[in-house]
């Protein structure tokens, strides 16, 4: 259980917030609300899809790896030794 909030706590939560918020518009019967709600909704699904990680080639030789570096975005480095 931990694990699935762990990888989706952005969604779980934003999605609590909209809603409350969406209740709230109902005990006020907000006419507009509703389009700022859908708007909500738009903006939080295109902030997961912009903000979601993504599975990346692995680099084979140390000419890519250092060409990932010097490329201007981020990069994570992770050195393993058996030894």
């Amino acid at each position: 259980m931990i694990g699935l909030f762990n990888h989706h706590s952005f969604l779980i939560i934003s999605g609590l917030l909209v809603l409350v918020w969406a209740a709230l518009l109902l005990a006020r019967r907000a006419r507009r609300g509703w389009l700022l709600w859908g708007l909500a909704v738009l903006a939080l699904g295109v902030g997961w899809l912009a903000l979601r990680t993504r599975v990346a080639q692995q680099p084979q030789t140390l000419s890519e790896i250092e060409a990932a570096i010097i490329s201007g975005q981020p990069v994570l480095v992770e050195i393993y030794s058996n030894y």
